[in-house]
């Protein structure tokens, strides 16, 4: 703006001059008066002094924007390694997720092995119990099929004096008894061989390979408090649908640990009201008599397999074992979501699935 208010003052001086400068045809030279001179170049010089100290103003500034942009860059630095980091914390909680169900797995087989010296221990008194039975039925029948030899031998009669004999006239021999009847044979009774129990049959799974949106969650199975949620991929084997009545009544009609819930039917309709320690059982049992291991699906892998159509019938699933108590997946809403819950207590509207361990 100085520049152009010079050049206007400038020709505001120079312009009274042109009639002077016509009246001089063929000079190449301009006459002005010394004291505009001296004036015109003192502000040529100030002009300059401004012209200098916007100069260093403008170095100043970009001094500045050289050290903004190198703080810009910092934070950007900064804010791919909170990414980075935020992907490794991730990918460790999916390790400790998975390193918690191998755990609950381990327990599950140790809980299978103490159930197996139970029922063994049972059997084996079953086993003694039907012995002392036999032996006493043998006892019996021995006792039936003896002969009776009497109590000793008769003692002998005082038939008296030979006169005495005399007179009571010719003796008669006693009747020769016939052979004596035939002891009649007592068969042993012998107990029927119980019907063998109903196999186990496997359930039909379902594969179920994409990608579904959840929450996330910690290292304690508890939901992130702000909400978080993030895409994740699965790949797994599910059954298609809920463990059903029909397949848990096979399981606890031949276990001694655990007793058939009230009202159990026996139709294909989820069975519900089962604690996750008594859903455990149930998947050891099934391991031992199909030779597969199984585990719990996680909450990335109900929820896929919601999104994927599997067949549910209930609000709720077991999913996998936290040290506070195992998840319980809702699969309603938008987004499914997942709470923890005592590992000893039925739900009312909690079913279970299982999952193919790899």
């Amino acid at each position: 703006m100085k520049a152009i208010f010079f050049v206007i003052y400038l020709l505001s001086i120079l312009l009274p001059l042109n009639p002077v400068l016509a009246d001089s045809p063929g000079s190449d030279t301009v006459s002005i008066p010394a004291e505009e001179l001296a004036f015109l170049t003192e502000q040529l010089k100030q002009f300059e002094r401004d012209i200098e100290a916007r100069l260093g103003q403008i170095a100043e500034l970009q001094a500045e924007v050289a050290h903004k942009d190198r703080k810009i860059q910092s934070l950007g630095e900064l804010a791919q390694r909170l990414e980075q980091l935020t992907t490794d914390n991730e990918t460790l909680t999916r390790e400790n997720a998975g390193l918690q169900a191998r755990i609950a797995n381990l327990e599950s087989s140790l809980t299978t092995r103490t159930d197996l010296a139970a029922e063994n221990a049972d059997l084996k008194g079953r086993n003694n119990s039907l012995n002392a039975r036999i032996a006493d039925l043998e006892a019996q029948i021995a006792r039936i099929e003896a002969p009776d030899t009497g109590s000793g031998p008769a003692p002998e009669e005082d038939i008296g004096s030979a006169q005495e004999i005399a007179t009571l006239g010719p003796v008669t021999e006693p009747p020769v008894p016939r052979d004596k009847p035939p002891v009649p044979q007592i068969s042993r009774p012998t107990t029927p061989p119980a019907p063998s129990p109903p196999s186990p049959s496997r359930p039909a799974f379902q594969h179920v390979a994409s990608s579904v949106t959840g929450y996330v969650f910690d290292n304690t199975g508890n939901k992130l408090p702000n909400q978080d949620t993030r895409i994740f991929r699965v790949n797994v084997d599910l059954t298609a649908a809920p463990i059903s009545q029909r397949e848990y009544r096979k399981f606890c009609e031949q276990s001694t640990a655990v007793r058939c819930p009230r009202g159990l039917g026996n139709s294909n309709a989820p069975v519900t009201g089962i604690s996750w320690n008594d859903a455990r059982a149930y998947m050891n049992w099934l391991s031992r008599h199909t030779g597969q291991t199984y585990r719990f699906p996680w909450y990335q892998e109900l929820a896929a397999g919601r999104a994927a159509g599997l067949s549910t019938g209930v609000a709720s699933e077991w999913s996998s074992k936290y040290d506070a108590g195992a998840q319980v997946v809702h699969l309603s809403g938008e987004i499914p979501d997942a709470i923890l819950a005592p590992l000893d207590q039925g739900r009312a509207d909690t079913g279970f699935r299982l999952a193919i361990e790899e």
